[in-house]
């Protein structure tokens, strides 16, 4: 392991070796992931090795999606006329819905967080897929914070409130 290595490589060079007593100790954190790690290790050989080469690849493919969304978000801003009032984002459903879920997601995340400054939590991601993707309703959902979202046959959109609806019915929502 890791540990015999550098003391054989120590004694190579002729350093001097110092042991930290609470390496030897279970009661701190570190000593219990070095326990862990090893018991690990033992039972899926190589486990460590591929979780690496796959954090590699997953942030390989975030970064890509990442891009790709950050371009479809500026594709899709804009697109239309926007009848609720300024501060409305409106998208196409058409365009959305054929769009990789990845994509999806991380497009109305950004939608979300450029109209409120927060981020989506993911459940609220996955409700608003199924909206914008089937043909149901509701066509109105309050997603808390003065945030609305609309939906119609041919665009969804998502912004402040307006106050001439602020009284209008809809179905409440925390998302």
């Amino acid at each position: 392991d890791a540990r015999d290595e550098i003391l054989d490589y120590a004694k190579a060079l002729r350093l001097p070796w110092r042991e930290d007593p609470s390496n030897r100790k279970n009661r701190f954190l570190r000593t219990k992931i070095r326990a862990l790690s090893t018991r690990l290790d033992r039972l899926q050989p190589g486990l460590f090795e591929r979780s690496s080469r796959n954090a590699v690849f997953l942030r390989a493919d975030e970064e890509f999606l990442e891009e790709e969304s950050k371009g479809l978000l500026a594709r899709f801003q804009g697109v239309g006329k926007d009848s609720l009032g300024s501060g409305f984002s409106h998208y196409p459903v058409a365009l959305y819905r054929v769009q990789p879920a990845a994509l999806r997601y991380r497009l109305l995340q950004g939608i979300y967080e450029r109209v409120s400054g927060r981020a989506l939590s993911g459940p609220g991601v996955l409700k608003l897929d199924r909206l914008i993707s089937g043909l149901g309703f509701p066509k109105s959902l309050d997603l808390g914070s003065g945030i609305r979202f609309f939906k119609d046959s041919q665009w969804f959109r998502m912004g402040p409130t307006p106050v001439d609806l602020a009284d209008s019915p809809v179905v409440r929502s925390a998302v």
